[in-house]
């Protein structure tokens, strides 16, 4: 459920950054610099909230994975019977 909601904010951010990045570079000869310096001063914004986006996402991720390490604990042998299976089979 998390993960489609993170999904959907980057979704968002990353067309925000689309849509400011072609107002900035694509039709910079048409906009008068005092609009120029708004359309700049939100693409950067933009990056940046997009940046953020993603550590949140890495930090709520690698926190999943610790804890469901800790719920779901594997024991060495489990572990080396498996990896040997796989060995086998190749």
């Amino acid at each position: 459920m998390w993960d489609g909601k993170i999904q959907r904010y980057y979704a968002i951010a990353f067309s925000a950054d689309g849509v400011l990045f072609i107002l900035f570079f694509g039709l910079s000869n048409y906009f008068s610099a005092a609009d120029m310096m708004i359309f700049g001063l939100l693409f950067v914004l933009s990056l940046v909230l997009s940046f953020v986006l993603v550590l949140i996402g890495q930090r709520k991720k690698r926190n999943f994975q610790d804890s469901w390490k800790k719920k779901h604990p594997l024991s060495p042998a489990s572990t080396k019977r498996g990896n040997q299976g796989l060995a086998d089979s190749s």
